[in-house]
């Protein structure tokens, strides 16, 4: 038996019907169901950066000038998605983007409520890569394990936040999505390292994770 009805089936219903997007926000393969989950979550995530905006961070192209690209997507389930970018020129400079939607993270992105862009001083910059490199995204599965059965139940979360990282440089791409599991501690070290670049909507972030810590 399934102890509580997952989000996604709330997602489901929201992106039923709707035309295939071909895949450039999230990996074409590396998923646990590619034919599936492929064309759900370029819908899903995609279609909530599109909404702020946001580039793709995919291939060698989407670098342009930048010599590694970092973005953490944030989607609340019935709350406003949003996400934080930040571009490093290889030469001890970044610049951050942090953009706030209107919608809902879970099914209906909205528009830009909020967007904002600054430099990164030398400290801050340190801070984040110490964050990112202990985080190990390239040793870390793109999807989160399975839910465990015990005693014949599967624990799912009826509600909670999706987490999106990504991280693209001169060795390629890295995708992680951690949702109603809760993450790995580096992983939360990482959302709470990138939160403190902006105290408002780095508190909206750590609301996130609250219902996680209980």
């Amino acid at each position: 038996m399934v102890k509580w009805l997952p989000l996604l089936a709330l997602a489901l219903l929201g992106f039923a019907g709707r035309p295939g997007t071909a895949p450039r926000y999230v990996p074409p393969t590396g998923w646990r169901n590619n034919g599936w989950a492929v064309p759900f979550h370029e819908e899903w995530f995609g279609g909530q950066l599109r909404a702020m905006h946001e580039p793709p961070l995919a291939t060698a192209a989407d670098l342009g000038s930048w010599s590694r690209r970092f973005r953490l997507l944030v989607l609340p389930s019935f709350r406003p998605g949003l996400a934080f970018r930040i571009d490093e020129d290889g030469k001890g400079g970044a610049r951050m983007r942090e953009v706030l939607l209107d919608g809902r993270g879970g099914y209906e992105p909205g528009a830009i409520a909020k967007e904002s862009e600054r430099s990164l001083t030398s400290e801050e910059v340190a801070w984040i890569d110490r964050a990112i490199e202990a985080a190990g995204l390239r040793r870390l599965p793109m999807q989160p394990p399975q839910p465990q059965v015990k005693n014949g139940t599967i624990m799912v979360c009826a509600d909670g936040t999706m987490f999106v990282f990504e991280l693209l440089d001169g060795r390629g791409r890295s995708f992680q999505e951690r949702g109603c599991i809760e993450p790995e501690k580096p992983l939360r070290a990482l959302i709470e390292a990138v939160s403190r670049l902006d105290p408002v909507l780095g508190e909206r972030a750590l609301d996130s994770l609250e219902p996680k810590r209980r």
